[in-house]
């Protein structure tokens, strides 16, 4: 298994370090200490030492969190090289955790008081202490990603912190990701920032406030257009990407139309759908052959902020075998985790959507293995709890279920063959 804390960062607004930005960032790793080497006694030190120890012996570094994170990767083979090289893929940076908008998939304003409250803004000094300790140590940073749970344009020191990314780590890629609603000014183009992502959920204020709640259509769409004008004006080369989350609200043949159209006269390089779900009801769009064409220069990409279903299949097996040896604990993780991530994937299923197949089959395995006598009572209904919505979904028998399983096996056992086949000296290998 392996995880984001093992290849990058996460810095909160009031300068400690959270497991990452999912579930984990409600676990503190590191609180900031002016006397502490970030690089050498936490992120390459004992703290995340201890995570990456963890997870190379394919155990949970934090159960209660990590079974509930999204991000966790349990079918991904834990990678030694990121620490070996001292390399970190993103260090995220969180500028504000205040933010002007009210998504429903976000944090609320209780929740920001309660979990977070003041500092509300990251301190310059803070953010140098980290970069001078990442360099000193000769530490490669890709991107250096201003964005967390609030809004980084509310930090009015945000675009003297892309200078100093940029002056520390010159070779990365600076991105930022925003909901634009801020003012352009033609020194934010000369910043050093390489990446502008720009959040707009919606083509219209009806399509865009249901989701970006107390925003303004308007004014994040005139920012969006006026930076990508201002970067060509100047001939600054920076990647313009204009970011929208599918909901059923603005998925329509004509919002996505209009979407390409308005993409292409703010000038932005590539307009990104997403797949999430976080907030409103998800959209049924799911790949680039649902997007209708728009004749225009500007590239179009789809991604997803979904659970993996493969890492659910897997932490199925894992569960299963923690049965085997007769850990209780590790079963209850796998098997919670499994749960959390379909239940989150369909929580805003409507009465009269479908759950796939394949979903139909991951939930008659984990009921099967809930009823396993290791669990304890408190784990088999949190277990059968969290699926309580989906139980009237199943179609299939589960017959039809156990056949399915059986078959993505047989596949992976073909696969896994064909690939040991394909190695060098593989008539040594050991099957």
């Amino acid at each position: 298994m392996d995880c984001h804390s093992n290849h990058s960062v996460f810095l909160r607004a009031d300068g400690s370090l959270a497991c990452w930005d999912d579930a984990g960032s409600r676990r503190t790793l590191h609180s900031f200490d002016p006397t502490v080497d970030a690089s050498q006694q936490v992120v390459f030190g004992s703290v995340f030492g201890e995570i990456r120890r963890k997870l190379h012996k394919g155990n949970m570094p934090f159960p209660d969190v990590c079974q509930d994170c999204m991000v966790f990767a349990s079918g991904a083979c834990f990678n030694p090289g990121w620490a070996a090289n001292k390399e970190i893929l993103i260090f995220q940076v969180e500028p504000s955790i205040a933010c002007t908008l009210e998504c429903p998939g976000c944090m609320t304003l209780a929740e920001r008081k309660k979990r977070h409250g003041p500092p509300w803004n990251l301190e310059m000094g803070i953010f140098e202490k980290y970069l001078s300790d990442f360099k000193r140590d000769g530490v490669t940073v890709r991107t250096i990603d201003f964005q967390g749970h609030g809004e980084p344009l509310i930090n009015r020191n945000v675009w003297q912190m892309v200078s100093l990314a940029r002056s520390h780590f010159p070779d990365a890629n600076v991105s930022m990701c925003t909901n634009a609603h801020g003012v352009f000014e033609s020194s934010q183009v000369r910043s050093g920032i390489s990446e502008m992502i720009f959040a707009i959920d919606g083509v219209d204020q009806e399509s865009f406030e249901k989701n970006r709640a107390r925003g303004s259509f308007e004014k994040a769409y005139s920012f969006m257009k006026a930076f990508c004008h201002g970067a060509v004006a100047e001939g600054r080369d920076i990647k313009t990407v204009w970011k929208y989350i599918l909901f059923d609200c603005n998925d329509s043949r004509e919002h996505l139309l209009r979407a390409q159209e308005l993409a292409s006269e703010a000038g932005v390089n590539e307009l990104l759908f997403v797949n999430s779900q976080l907030g409103l009801r998800a959209s049924k769009v799911f790949s680039l052959e649902d997007i209708p064409a728009f004749d225009s220069s500007v590239v179009i990409r789809m991604s997803s902020y979904l659970a993996n279903f493969h890492d659910v299949l897997h932490s199925i097996d894992k569960a299963r075998f923690a049965l085997f040896q007769l850990d209780q604990n590790g079963a209850s993780a796998n098997l919670m985790f499994s749960s959390n991530m379909i239940r989150r994937r369909f929580a805003c299923l409507s009465p009269t959507d479908e759950l796939p197949e394949e979903y139909q089959a991951l939930v008659y395995e984990i009921l099967d293995l809930s009823a396993d006598p290791q669990f304890d009572e408190q784990t088999r209904l949190r277990i059968k709890g969290g699926l309580h919505s989906l139980l009237s979904k199943l179609a299939i028998s589960l017959l039809e279920a156990k056949n399915l399983i059986i078959r993505w096996k047989s596949e992976e056992v073909v696969r896994l063959a064909t690939q040991l086949a394909s190695q060098p000296n593989s008539d040594n290998a050991v099957m």
